[in-house]
């Protein structure tokens, strides 16, 4: 997976709290209450940053005293001061404290008119990144194998995003849009754990069932004024779920349900969806055509993969490139790949060097070369 580059615990740390991505202008009366809430929460900032990871009560409280001032529940101070109470609770293992703060977060998003739809995808999203990337093995935990604090913490995860994908389909706190992307998220994060057992396979099923039903309804509920804005969003979200099952079928090597459903793929009009998604299904699709020995349709497929990952600037795309001159070798095309302007720039990459040489003792018929 993914990860930040190196940075200082100091900039980490300041990193992970950061919540500038909600700023709202509350005014200059010094003496209203969304003020005083603003001074609590800065202060509690202020504690926190003091004690970094020692004396949780302290930190927690000064917290705390911004929701006890946000009686009501409508203050951004109080949305913040949760995000921030949550992300302290997981970097300590305070599990059930937490998951307790995460439900008062999903129920202010719900319910709250101060909290916008956008601010509220950023909360949501913002703690499940950062449960993923903080992986909490309880605390009496400790002694267990790797393997199994990997089981827990996994579980953990789940948890957390059980409880969003719920809440999200409750009527009074209905968000279709959230409750797809978080879906979606958990399929993903299934599946790069290699669906190491049938449960979570048969769970991936699920949600690919789910995501898909989603895309009918949406598709039968569009409005005739808003068609085209909404016939993109649905194509969009249709090709996320299907590169999701093409990666499935391909490694479960289920050629017949991966020729077909990359089929429907292929007409469905990428429009606003993300060249990630794109090389996605590309890829595979390359990968289905070199198992079927097409090498041309194969070379054509892992080409057009491998410009979208170099698009989206995805580390990807190297491995993609690794296969476009695989099948260009094995389809025994006298086409340098590298004299595309797309790949030229990654023709001395450590990766490809490799490639290269054989590419270029296949292409000058260097029998004693290729054989090294």
């Amino acid at each position: 997976s993914d990860r930040f580059p190196t940075m200082s615990d100091d900039e980490e740390y300041e990193f992970e709290y950061s919540d500038n991505d909600d700023d709202v202008d509350m005014g200059d009366d010094e003496s209203s209450p969304e003020v005083a809430m603003e001074n609590k929460y800065y202060l509690a900032k202020a504690v926190r940053d003091e004690k970094h990871h020692d004396e949780n009560d302290a930190v927690e409280a000064a917290f705390q005293q911004v929701l006890d001032l946000d009686e009501l529940g409508e203050s951004i101070w109080g949305f913040r001061a949760l995000k921030q109470l949550i992300k302290w609770e997981i970097r300590h293992s305070e599990l059930e404290k937490a998951m307790k703060h995460y439900e008062q977060l999903l129920h202010r998003i719900a319910t709250s008119a101060v909290i916008t739809r956008n601010m509220g995808e950023k909360g949501v999203n913002g703690v499940l990144d950062f449960v993923s990337a903080h992986p909490v093995v309880p605390t009496n935990a400790s002694g267990t194998s790797s393997a199994s604090s990997d089981d827990s913490a996994w579980a953990i995860l789940q948890q957390f995003y059980e409880t969003t994908l719920a809440t999200l389909q409750q009527n009074e706190s209905r968000n279709e849009r959230l409750w797809f992307k978080t879906n979606l998220k958990l399929g993903n994060l299934l599946f790069d754990r290699r669906m190491d057992s049938t449960k979570q396979s048969m769970q991936l099923l699920r949600i690919v069932k789910e995501l898909l039903a989603s895309c009918e309804a949406n598709a039968a509920a569009v409005d005739d004024d808003d068609v085209a804005t909404t016939g993109l969003k649905h194509d969009s979200q249709l090709l996320e779920v299907y590169a999701l099952q093409i990666q499935l079928y391909t490694v479960q090597k289920d050629n017949k349900k991966l020729v077909e459903l990359y089929e429907k793929a292929l007409r469905v009009k990428p429009g606003v969806a993300h060249p990630r998604i794109v090389g996605v299904i590309r890829e595979c699709g390359g990968k289905m055509h070199m198992m079927q020995g097409d090498w041309e349709q194969a070379r054509n497929a892992f080409f057009e993969g491998f410009k979208n990952f170099d698009e989206a600037g995805e580390a990807r795309r190297l491995q993609c490139l690794k296969y476009l001159v695989l099948a260009n070798m094995l389809g025994e095309s006298k086409i340098n790949v590298f004299d595309s302007q797309e790949a030229k720039p990654y023709e001395q990459a450590k990766e490809i060097v490799a490639m290269t040489q054989l590419t270029d003792a296949f292409m000058n018929d260097d029998i004693k070369q290729f054989g090294t």
